[in-house]
């Protein structure tokens, strides 16, 4: 079922105050070749890069599951 106007609002405040987002800017050919390595390792760019920044960090990256995010209205 999707969500209504109301939940997308909510969904979108949860997150604007719970996650930030990280990037790196990329010549075209550099990005290309890094998502091709993806590709070929069955994984994706947005695993690799969580990877990397929880080994940075020295731990794993906190999990939330959807308990935590706002009640959903039905």
């Amino acid at each position: 079922m999707a969500m209504s106007e109301k939940q997308k609002k909510a969904h979108n405040e949860w997150q604007r105050k719970n996650y930030k987002r990280v990037g790196a800017k990329l010549y075209k050919g550099d990005a290309e070749a890094f998502e091709e390595y993806c590709k070929k390792n069955n994984t994706s760019v947005n695993a690799v890069l969580k990877a990397y920044i929880s080994q940075c960090i020295g731990r794993p990256l906190e999990k939330r599951g959807e308990e935590t995010e706002p009640e959903k209205e039905v």
